[in-house]
């Protein structure tokens, strides 16, 4: 959840797998450089995921003048 200082953020769902292929400095661009750009947070059901895999939510913030925060990811696995 975006706190006070949060001008808007972008966030994510990517297999554990890919992260670790592209590398945490390119996810990162690959967030900064969508398109979508969210100022609250919303609920999503994401029908299509695979079985018995982790998968990584990120998210990330811009300030008011610009600044990019930390990016914040929380894993979790799917059922079998």
């Amino acid at each position: 959840s975006p706190n006070d200082q949060t001008a808007f953020f972008k966030d994510m769902l990517i297999t554990k797998e890919a992260f670790e292929h592209y590398g945490q400095d390119s996810v990162i661009v690959m967030l900064k450089e969508d398109p979508y750009i969210y100022y609250t947070t919303d609920s999503w059901t994401w029908a299509d995921l695979e079985s018995n895999t982790e998968y990584y939510v990120l998210a990330i913030g811009q300030n008011a003048i610009g600044q990019w925060g930390s990016l914040a990811r929380k894993s979790f696995t799917t059922a079998r």
